[in-house]
């Protein structure tokens, strides 16, 4: 908006012909300016969910406070809060909260059949990156005494995956988690690859 309303101020003032090229010159420069620090604000989400290497049971603090933002009530299966249906996010680091879209439910289905349709809270994310990867959403969900966290990087190439695979020390040859304390990579039935993540609750 403030681009816009610069150029309209430019405009509007340099009318004059010996002045248009260097004008020109100067909202060029504006519009790049502008363009780069659009880009500079995608965060990097490697240190958020490389905690999901060594184990699922400690998140990093930004994990958390997602999860507190998106959800109203104590527990993730109560509602989606208001203001994350609405993209606004509070508590956690500027640079993250701008990747975060606004949040959705999702109900659980297995085999076909709907098991849950409080299930997934899911957030969309735009221009967030793991391992150089660029995800396409962060979801969780509770059922009965287990949490679920879900990290989907939608349909990406071979080079991709073996860097998702390899982040998470994945055996590619199996399919099978290393470490059955640590994340799993799969590939879902939409043919997106999918990190899963699972913590046992207390009772």
């Amino acid at each position: 908006m403030l681009v816009w309303w610069l150029i309209y101020w430019y405009k509007s003032k340099l009318t004059d012909g010996k002045y248009m090229k260097k004008s020109n010159k100067c909202l060029t420069m504006l519009i790049l300016a502008f363009g780069i620090d659009s880009t500079a604000q995608a965060a990097d989400w490697t240190p958020v969910f490389s905690q999901w290497q060594r184990d699922c049971l400690t998140p990093h603090k930004v994990q958390t406070a997602i999860e507190k933002s998106a959800t109203a009530g104590r527990f993730v299966t109560t509602s989606v809060a208001k203001s994350a249906k609405n993209g606004v996010y509070r508590h956690l680091p500027r640079a993250y909260r701008r990747d975060l879209l606004p949040a959705y439910r999702e109900s659980v289905v297995y085999d076909g059949t709907i098991k849950d349709r409080h299930g997934f809270v899911v957030i969309p994310l735009k221009n967030a990156t793991f391992a150089n990867v660029k995800i396409k959403s962060f979801a969780f969900y509770n059922n009965n005494l287990i949490r679920h966290y879900r990290l989907n990087f939608g349909k990406i190439d071979e080079p991709a995956k073996q860097r998702i695979y390899h982040a998470f020390a994945q055996d590619t040859m199996t399919n099978q988690s290393i470490d059955a304390d640590v994340a799993s990579v799969q590939i879902n039935q939409s043919g997106e690859l999918v990190v899963l993540c699972t913590v046992p609750l207390s009772g």
